[in-house]
Parts: structure tokens; C-alpha cells; sequence
């Protein structure tokens, strides 16, 4: 279902569609995230492209959508079956380095995600940046680079777990516990 000639990566299969990301613009073949409905009638192939920037990696909400980290800084979400772009995230001009990883948190599903500037950014699911589009719920201190790759995360005894992987740092990773205080998110180094 991708052009011939791509360099395909994040291939997942959900029970009706297949999705795979496309990066480098290899073959001619744009950076995007592309799907294709198996069980529906219309078997062609759907592609959302990014601005130029590679697709870092992808993750699916509750509802389905498709959530995309980009190298052109943004984290979008896409309608999934379309990919037709239903909302985006952008702290400016740096790229995000991390896969987007999306957690129950007080009845909300929100979305962690690590750029190069150094930041984890934590998002309403919902609303990703709110009306400006620039706006995270939270995001962290910087911590230097953040290496590509993906981050951890986990709930123990009511508490929410970050982890991320430090560039250059032999192994390393950055742990941080995200605070909720009175609906104000914050992330604490740990």
C-alpha cells in the first residue's frame, strides 16, 4: 500500500487497517503517516505528509485517532481511517526526537512526548495545544538532548512515571513523576 521504493517504518496493524510512517523522502516518496482500510470497499492507500519533517513515530488514542511526532516539531492527530488532520501541537522550530505515548490520567487521555529542545510536553488528547496550538498542559525543565527513540512511562501507587533517554549520556535516562496539582500539571525531576 506505500509507494515502491519508501523507507517504511512504525508499521502497525489494528483489526481493519494497516498503518506504516515514511521517512527520508526516499524514492521520491514524501514523509507521511499512510493507512489502508482492509475491510472497507475503497482499498486505495491514505497518506497525511508532514511539512518535510520525518515521521518520528505514532501512537493511537481510545478513539482511534492517530497521533504523529514529526521532525518538523509538531505532534498531530490525524482521523483514523482518513488521516484527514484534526488537530496539532508546535513549540516552535525545534524537532521532537520521541514518539508520542498516550496515558489515562484524572479521566483525561493525555499524550507525553520529547523534543530536541530538551522538553518533555504533556497534551490534552483532546485539545492538543489548546487555541494558539502552542500551548502544553505541562512540559519539563530542560535536561540537555533527548535522544531519538521512545519514552517509558507507567502508574505505581497513584503516581505517573516519565521516563526519557539522554543523548550522549551512555544509557542514561531522565525520570520524572508528573504532579497534578488541583488540575495544574507539572513534571518533577526524580
Amino acid at each position: 500500500f506505500l509507494p515502491a521504493n519508501a523507507n517504511a517504518s512504525n508499521l502497525i496493524f489494528t483489526e481493519d487497517e494497516v498503518y506504516a510512517s515514511t521517512s527520508g523522502n526516499c524514492g521520491g516518496v514524501p514523509n507521511a503517516v499512510w493507512t489502508i482500510d482492509l475491510t472497507g470497499p475503497d482499498k486505495s492507500s491514505k497518506s497525511w505528509k508532514t511539512n518535510g519533517g520525518d515521521v518520528v513515530g505514532t501512537a493511537f488514542g481510545t478513539d482511534g485517532a492517530v497521533f504523529a511526532s514529526t521532525g518538523d516539531g509538531e505532534i498531530v492527530k490525524l482521523e483514523r481511517k482518513t488521516l484527514a488532520l484534526k488537530d496539532s501541537f508546535s513549540p516552535g522550530n525545534s524537532p521532537f526526537t520521541t514518539s508520542p505515548v498516550v496515558f489515562s490520567h484524572n479521566g483525561k487521555y493525555l499524550i507525553a512526548a520529547a523534543n530536541k529542545d530538551g522538553r518533555i510536553y504533556i497534551l490534552d488528547s483532546a485539545s492538543l495545544g489548546g487555541a494558539d496550538h502552542k500551548t502544553p498542559l505541562a512540559k519539563s525543565a530542560t535536561i540537555g538532548e533527548i535522544a531519538t527513540g521512545e519514552l517509558a512511562t507507567w502508574e505505581s501507587n497513584g503516581t505517573r512515571w516519565i521516563l526519557a533517554p539522554i543523548s550522549g549520556a551512555n544509557g542514561k535516562v531522565a525520570a520524572y513523576k508528573l504532579d497534578d496539582q488541583g488540575g495544574k500539571l507539572s513534571l518533577d525531576p526524580a
